[in-house]
Formats: C-alpha cells, structure tokens, sequence
C-alpha cells in the first residue's frame, strides 16, 4: 500500500529506484561531502567516530589540495588554510579518543553540532535543524566567503561558496530522506491500524484516508484472499477464521 498506485508517481519511484540513477544519486552526495568536508571541521564539533574517521581526514586533505589548486588559491594562503584544517581536525580527533577512553556513549555517524546553535537559537526557526544546516549555517559560509573575497584570497572565497552551496543542498537530501522515512512508518502505521476497516468498506475520509477499492462490493471468498495478503496473521485468524469444512459427502457408512 505504501507504494504509489497512480501512474505519474508510480513512474518516479520506478525511475528512483533503477541502478544507474542510484548510483548518480549516490555519486552527487559524495560529492557534496567532500566540498562540505572543505569547512566542516571549521564551523562543528561533537563528531561521531564513524563519521569523523582518519578516512574522512584523509580525503578532505587531499580535497583541500586539489580545490586550492582548482581556484588557483595563494601558496601562502593554503598553507595556512590547511593548517588550521588540519588543527581543527586534531582537536576533533582527539575529543574522540578523550570520549572513548572515558567511556563515554555517543552515537557514532553523529554529524556534529554546529558552533553557532547560540546565535541561531535567536533566529526564526533556528532551534530546527533544517534550518540551521538548511540555511543558516551555509549563510554564515557564505558570509565568511565574501569576506575572504575582499580581505583575503578570492580562490579561498571561491571554496567557501561552493562548500556554503553543498552545505544547503545536502541539508535538503538529509530532511528529504528522513521525511520519507517518517512518511513510511505513517502509513505503515495507518496501515496496520486501518486495513480491516478498509476492508469492510469504511469510507476513506473516515480511515485516515486508508481505503481499498470496492471493498464493499468484494465477494467473501474475494475478501478473504485479500485479507489474508494484507493483514497480520493474528488479525487473519481473528476475523477470518476458516470456515468449517463438511466431511459428510465424503463419508461412506457401511451395513
């Protein structure tokens, strides 16, 4: 039930769901990753372990490297840029290896929090974290990249942006995925909850908007089948008990 049944959408979840798109899909998010991963260590702390790994330190170094290189960024400038990277990541390194030994628990793909919850907290909305990563926190990349622009190095500027760009269109991907998530489990609730009335004809509006088509119109042996295919096996049973079966026209009786 769960799955679209009307054409267009049907179509999309097709489309979604075909290999090559999920790899394309897959390839974008790592993508925004890595730009992301340019100032991540700059602007959040309480990482998760798994989350910020020396892999992940790892490739953000050398894509540090190759985005300095791509906007021809001051020799100076990133030397100094990827020492203060490289600090920072040390430091979150270590609050790991601090928190482990103390035997602290926490989750370990957490994505940090970000430094400025305290200015946010004062902003519309800011207290939600598809705001704050959707679009306060990339607002305030952005606004450090045109600083940088003026007073600085444009290259640099040029990453920050970017970063500042990827940082609000993966926040979007994270709160599209979850939402789908929290829709699934809905209707899988509605679902359990709703599909016996559903099928005794309860009209949609009156069902959370949970009906099967012409249940009331469905023959018993037509109900029965669909019951079994949808409902748990304790409901099943419950309400569809099997009828009993007539042994007489079978049994032969001897004089």
């Amino acid at each position: 039930m769960s799955k679209p049944l009307d054409g267009i959408n049907a179509l999309n979840y097709l489309i979604g769901k075909q290999p090559d798109i999920t790899l394309y899909r897959n390839l974008s998010i790592v993508v925004m990753d890595v730009l992301c991963s340019l100032v991540l260590p700059l602007i959040r702390h309480n990482f998760g372990e798994r989350f910020f790994s020396i892999f992940w330190v790892t490739i953000m170094m050398i894509a540090t490297l190759l985005a300095c290189w791509y906007w021809q960024v001051n020799y100076t400038i990133i030397g100094i840029y990827m020492g203060v990277l490289f600090t920072a990541s040390l430091y979150h390194l270590f609050v790991i290896i601090r928190r482990n030994r103390r035997d602290e628990i926490w989750h370990s793909r957490y994505e940090g929090d970000s430094n400025f919850l305290w200015v946010f907290r004062h902003l519309p909305k800011g207290n939600q974290l598809t705001w704050a990563e959707g679009l306060y926190e990339p607002l305030i990349v952005l606004i450090v990249a045109s600083l940088l622009s003026v007073f600085v190095d444009s290259g640099l500027a040029g990453i920050f942006a970017v970063s500042a760009m990827c940082l609000a269109i993966r926040a979007r991907i994270r709160h599209y995925i979850w939402r789908q998530g929290i829709i699934d489990d809905r209707d899988r609730m509605i679902e359990s909850e709703g599909m016996l009335s559903a099928l005794n004809g309860v009209p949609a509006g009156e069902n959370n908007g949970l009906s099967v088509m012409d249940a009331g119109f469905l023959k018993p042996n037509e109900k029965r089948a669909k019951a079994k295919q949808v409902l748990t096996p304790e409901m099943f049973a419950e309400h569809f008990p099997e009828p009993p079966k007539d042994f007489s026209s079978s049994v032969t009786t001897t004089h």
